[in-house]
């Protein structure tokens, strides 16, 4: 049980604990995905989605254009947002992206076995896992949906990794029925910034179910792909946007797990009212390139990474009397040495390094 307001800030290597793709993966996926479209290998759903108020030109041209531009591109993400304003890429892209991820979840370590079965315990040394155990004792299987009050997520990922697994878990954990589940996990803030690939069977929502992996001839890519945004898209000052930067705002802590420093995602997180916690942990896990001095520590590497983060958010920073906070006071506040701050570790690791911080009340600044 978290006694404390806290944001969990998900990324790519969050997911990628579980055996979904980092960006460089996912871009070489997409790649794959356009050239198997244009052969004879191409898979019944893809074209139909690529087909679908999509000329065959347009199609030719922007998969080549996603073929040469994406190995330049920081993430299929910044591609898209860069060429906005040339509709029928957006669309292509959009489509591979969805069918990348349905894939990527087919293959993961929480895909259904053959008897329909989510195969918890293969995420034992992910993330994910360690999370579900820190945010859970303390709870009474009566008490969860209140005990969870305090959790909220803001998730960059495509993927329903995190959706399927709390759902799952309490079943095995706590007993709950799958509705139970459903309406805990339902009602959790988790925002998806960008999207997300479709509702899982068990989720309300707009449009078409899409279980967890499900890739056969009759997948709705187009449809899935609608769920997905651009920045630009996201940016508008939504009621959702609202809320998600008000939690962060509100927050006592605030931890980021493998997100990767991305400008445009700091930008969409940032709340206009500034953050009043000291009480930030995150992780960056950096490892260097192969080739060259191979004995460079991942910490030496990750350091600018690290100090980018830090100083970013710092600029984040406000006094709490500024925005009359009253709830949260005294304040959370550490000198800068001690701050939590970002690791050179894994999610997993920087979990399990601070679950008993995490389940406790921050000291408190009585100056």
């Amino acid at each position: 049980m978290l006694p404390v307001p806290t944001v969990f800030v998900i990324g790519a290597g969050f997911s990628f604990e579980l055996g979904m793709p980092l960006g460089v993966t996912l871009k070489d996926k997409i790649i794959g995905i356009v050239q198997e479209a244009r052969s004879s290998r191409a898979r019944r759903a893809v074209m139909i989605a690529l087909s679908n108020g999509m000329k065959s030109f347009e199609f030719r041209e922007a998969g080549q254009v996603l073929e040469r531009a994406l190995p330049l591109s920081v993430s299929i993400d910044n591609l898209i947002e860069h060429r906005s304003e040339e509709p029928a890429l957006v669309e292509c892209a959009k489509i591979c992206i969805a069918a990348a991820i349905l894939d990527a979840e087919a293959n993961s370590l929480l895909a259904p076995d053959e008897n329909r079965i989510t195969p918890l315990t293969n995420a034992r040394e992910s993330g994910l896992f360690h999370l579900f155990q820190i945010i859970m004792p303390g709870l009474g299987a009566d008490t969860v949906r209140a005990g969870l009050a305090n959790v909220a997520f803001v998730n960059f990922n495509y993927d329903r990794c995190l959706e399927l697994f709390l759902y799952e878990a309490l079943q095995t954990h706590s007993g709950f029925s799958e509705r139970e589940a459903a309406r805990v996990v339902s009602g959790l803030p988790i925002w998806h910034p960008y999207g997300v690939i479709g509702r899982l069977p068990w989720q309300d929502g707009e449009g078409d179910p899409v279980p967890f992996g499900a890739f056969h001839p009759g997948t709705n890519l187009s449809s899935m792909a609608e769920g997905l945004k651009t920045f630009s898209e996201e940016i508008s000052d939504s009621d959702d946007l609202r809320a998600m930067r008000t939690a962060i705002a509100e927050a006592v802590r605030i931890v980021f797990l493998g997100l990767a420093f991305n400008e445009q995602n700091m930008k969409l997180m940032r709340p206009p009212q500034g953050i009043c916690t000291d009480q930030i942990f995150g992780t960056c896990f950096k490892p260097p390139p192969s080739g060259g001095d191979s004995n460079i520590a991942v910490a030496t590497f990750a350091k600018p990474d690290i100090d980018t983060f830090e100083d970013e958010l710092l600029s984040w920073k406000i006094e709490v009397e500024e925005v009359g906070f009253s709830q949260f006071l005294p304040r959370v506040s550490l000198p800068k040495e001690l701050y939590p701050g970002f690791e050179a570790l894994t999610c997993r690791q920087l979990l399990a390094k601070y679950e008993n911080v995490l389940r406790r009340h921050p000291p408190i600044d009585e100056s």
